[in-house]
């Protein structure tokens, strides 16, 4: 690890000096390898690391009693770097899983049922006292209540019920309680609608998951992810669902994508995707 100020990917740890909790002139290497172990569980390669480090911060004529002053400060710095790098590292090993066919995205037949999603045929709804229930003819369950949703979920909501080519739709539950997808992170995804599009001219039936944005919250980092991740799931599947296990699906002419939705342009976005 360079850490020499002023050039790319590179950090100076004494810029701002910040300071460990005890002030010592002794660099306590078994308490920064415990500090780092958050992140780092096994103690030999966060030893490994960290006196890495030090090495190339002795190496640049940093003092000892410089270097234990900013103990902490280190660590953390060393914790991020290692963040990224997992980030990096899991992602290559998801995208490869995925050209091997080792991570899928697939109708599963026999022997494997009990890991398909399954829709319920009954969901508990939350409702304000004396809330009016509301009748969007498409929706795959009734009745509705809009204290469920936020703004413009609702909006969304109401857009998508009123598409023609739109076949049925359904809300998926608050986070935690229905389909979800994840990725090369460990936090899954929980997309907020599923719509169902008639068959086109190509006799095609195509199945979306369509997850709404707030402004605010566009160019974030979990925004972005979602989105990549989003964009490389729909580059593998090319649109098909495939089964995996015994049994085949004949004829089977049936799409499925993952889409994300802006509050700023939320309307365009619907209309560039449902179509026939």
């Amino acid at each position: 690890m360079d850490l020499e100020k002023g050039k790319s990917g590179q950090i100076d740890f004494f810029k701002s000096q910040k300071k460990s909790e005890k002030i010592t002139n002794e660099i306590s290497i078994t308490l920064m390898v415990s500090q780092l172990m958050d992140k780092v569980p096994n103690a030999w390669q966060a030893f490994r690391i960290i006196d890495g480090v030090l090495s190339e911060l002795r190496e640049k004529g940093e003092s000892e009693a410089k270097i234990a002053l900013n103990s902490v400060f280190i660590v953390e710095e060393i914790k991020k770097d290692c963040f990224r790098w997992m980030l990096e590292q899991s992602e290559a090993i998801f995208r490869r899983k995925l050209d091997e066919g080792t991570v899928f995205l697939h109708l599963l037949a026999e022997p494997f049922f009990n890991l398909n999603w399954q829709m319920a045929e009954k969901i508990e709804m939350q409702r304000n006292l004396n809330e009016t229930a509301v009748t969007l003819e498409k929706s795959l369950f009734e009745p509705h209540y809009f204290s469920n949703y936020n703004g413009l979920e609702k909006a969304v909501a109401h857009a998508i019920n009123n598409k023609d080519v739109v076949a049925w739709w359904h809300r998926l539950a608050v986070k935690g309680t229905e389909y979800s997808i994840q990725g090369w992170r460990r936090e899954k995804i929980y997309s907020d609608f599923l719509v169902k599009l008639e068959a086109g001219a190509d006799g095609i039936e195509r199945l979306y998951f369509v997850e709404s944005k707030g402004e605010h919250l566009e160019g974030n980092k979990d925004t972005d992810y979602k989105q990549k991740l989003f964009s490389t799931i729909n580059a593998t599947l090319m649109g098909d669902i495939k089964p995996k296990g015994e049994l085949e699906l004949i004829n089977s002419k049936e799409k499925i994508s993952f889409h994300m939705v802006f509050e700023n342009e939320w309307e365009n976005s619907l209309n560039k995707i449902l179509v026939a």
